[in-house]
């Protein structure tokens, strides 16, 4: 019986050790939304896998589904913003925050390619010199874009224009600025109303 190959991008969410050697990734991936995929051996020093699945990592990820679970038989790296950012904990921190809400916020497979470009181009904009306070306007606006794109954001809230923009841009952190309290607000009510 021969299985599909899939071959996609994927944002490398995090990872948790199986078995000897093996890791279960968990990936934010263009084609298959978020997947999570056994990486056999990747914890082996000479394992060709692991500098394109640690955490952080865009890469280009081949999937096969097997029986169970979704496999992954090669990796490329792209970009690791783990290395990237490695001097700049408050973005590594601002990753990690956003990274920890996709996975609270998604449930199985569903293809939303918008919510992948949203991420990966929200990776490309921290390469950006943001002060501490725009690292603070930007998660801000992160979270309002990811609950927008998942359908969780409130059509008649006063910032649907920033929530449902698809670009980065330093003018739009000064507006999220201006409206900070009334966003976070917005935001702390669609969670608290969404259980999540």
């Amino acid at each position: 019986m021969s299985h599909h190959l899939y071959h996609t991008e994927a944002i490398i969410l995090t990872q948790r050790p199986s078995g000897e050697a093996g890791s279960f990734i968990y990936c934010l991936t263009r084609e298959l939304g978020l997947v999570m995929a056994k990486a056999e051996g990747i914890r082996h020093l000479k394992s060709k896998l692991r500098f394109s699945l640690q955490n952080y990592c865009l890469s280009e990820v081949s999937l096969v589904r097997g029986k169970e679970i979704w496999r992954i038989t090669g990796a490329r790296l792209e970009n690791n913003y783990q290395q990237v950012f490695r001097q700049q904990e408050q973005k590594i921190a601002l990753i990690a925050k956003i990274f920890s809400l996709l996975l609270r916020l998604l449930k199985g497979e569903e293809k939303n390619e918008q919510l992948f470009v949203l991420v990966k181009d929200l990776l490309v904009f921290l390469e950006k010199d943001l002060d501490l306070e725009q690292l603070k306007d930007l998660e801000v606006l992160a979270v309002m874009r990811i609950l927008h794109s998942l359908g969780y954001w409130k059509k008649e809230s006063a910032l649907e224009g920033l929530a449902e923009g698809q670009t980065w841009d330093i003018v739009e952190l000064v507006f999220v600025n201006l409206q900070r309290n009334l966003a976070l607000g917005t935001i702390n009510d669609t969670l608290k109303e969404t259980h999540l």
